[in-house]
């Protein structure tokens, strides 16, 4: 999940402000539409296998 401010300058401008990133995972079970979004830092490696390894790499770029 992405969320940010934009706030309007004083020149007419925009400006984006205190961008945050929250990396999330997408769980569901294929016969039915039963999703859950959960924040990567809350998973398990039961949840996703080598999860601290996945949340780095997103983390990093």
């Amino acid at each position: 999940m992405f969320s940010f401010e934009l706030e309007k300058s004083s020149a007419g401008g925009v400006m984006v402000t205190n961008p945050r990133f929250l990396p999330t995972y997408v769980q569901f079970e294929e016969e039915n539409k039963n999703y859950r979004v959960t924040p990567m830092r809350d998973l398990t490696d039961d949840d996703l296998p080598d999860v601290e390894v996945h949340l780095n790499e997103v983390e990093a770029i």
